[in-house]
């Protein structure tokens, strides 16, 4: 008995899957007509990711970033830091970067983009890679180092930490700016 039952799942199973190849369903369009009809899909991930972005967020993805950056029209701001050791990287973060006038400046004005090396927080393999990648792209010799780049990654300014508050910063940051 088991012996006919076998063959008989084997033939529902075939007949099954052939049912729903679109070469036998005229109704559906087959995988080179849908991906004439889409969009490409670097303006699929672009729209995908403005949709989503938050301005003034922390991205941590170099490529999302640029993608972003292209699409908005705004520079992106790469806030290279030690941000679980580095007490200067503390007091920018603390001082400027939490700060109102900064998040209000960030939202209309840039891209940002932390690259970190934690000491005692642990990243997956894939972002200390490309993280390492981006520190030896822009000469990373100290942290924090920001660097502003336009949408295809070209260096406008550079900078770090400086005292005075968010104001100040902001001032500083939209002077680095005008001269691009």
């Amino acid at each position: 008995m088991k012996y006919i039952i076998i063959p008989v799942i084997i033939a529902v199973c075939s007949i099954s899957f052939l049912s729903c190849s679109t070469k036998n369903n005229p109704d559906q369009l087959n995988q080179e007509e849908v991906m004439k009809a889409e969009a490409p899909d670097s303006l699929k991930t672009a729209q995908t990711a403005m949709d989503k972005y938050e301005p003034g967020t922390w991205l941590t993805d170099y490529n999302l970033a640029l993608r972003l950056s292209k699409e908005s029209g705004k520079p992106v701001l790469i806030n290279f830091t030690g941000s679980d050791w580095c007490p200067w990287c503390f007091r920018l973060r603390d001082e400027v970067f939490s700060q109102d006038a900064f998040i209000n400046f960030a939202k209309e004005n840039l891209i940002l983009l932390m690259i970190d090396f934690p000491m005692r927080k642990e990243l997956p393999p894939e972002q200390v890679k490309a993280n390492q990648a981006l520190q030896e792209k822009y000469g990373i010799e100290g942290y924090p180092t920001v660097v502003i780049v336009n949408a295809e990654g070209k260096e406008i300014a550079r900078t770090g930490y400086k005292e005075g508050g968010a104001e100040s910063y902001v001032a500083h940051l939209k002077d680095l700016l005008a001269k691009k």
